[in-house]
């Protein structure tokens, strides 16, 4: 799953794949290298607050980033602050497709079946 959409990925808020190759024993991905910080590190050292300017700015890039995941057919599953990286030009940068997956946007819509994630980020109702 994760290799179908690093290939397939084209947009500057998604991480993407610029090489794939295998071993008898081993699979690679060579991926840009992100010259900065995770997202949470970059919260803490502003005291944990952000201007309204800077909520809109980041907001914005989840919102394109998670767009260009959907126009790929492909929801992330996995959204948190270790997932966004700020590069060297301040944007994000989302990471990881490991638990994302694939939908149908014409299939009618059902409870998903999977239980996946991080149980700190899940929300309450998750659990019942």
């Amino acid at each position: 799953m994760e290799q179908r959409i690093l290939q397939k990925v084209d947009n500057p808020f998604l991480i993407n794949v610029e090489a794939i190759f295998e071993t008898p024993t081993d699979l690679y991905y060579i991926m840009p290298y992100i010259n900065g910080h995770d997202f949470e590190q970059h919260w803490l050292s502003r005291g944990k607050r952000f201007t309204p300017e800077e909520i809109l700015f980041y907001t914005t890039q989840i919102v394109l980033a998670l767009g260009g995941l959907h126009k790929l057919g492909a929801i992330h599953r996995d959204l948190k602050f270790e997932n966004l990286l700020i590069n060297e030009d301040g944007n994000l940068v989302l990471i990881d497709y490991g638990l994302a997956a694939f939908f149908n946007p014409n299939k009618k819509k059902r409870k998903p079946t999977a239980n996946v994630g991080n149980p700190i980020h899940k929300a309450p109702e998750v659990y019942h």
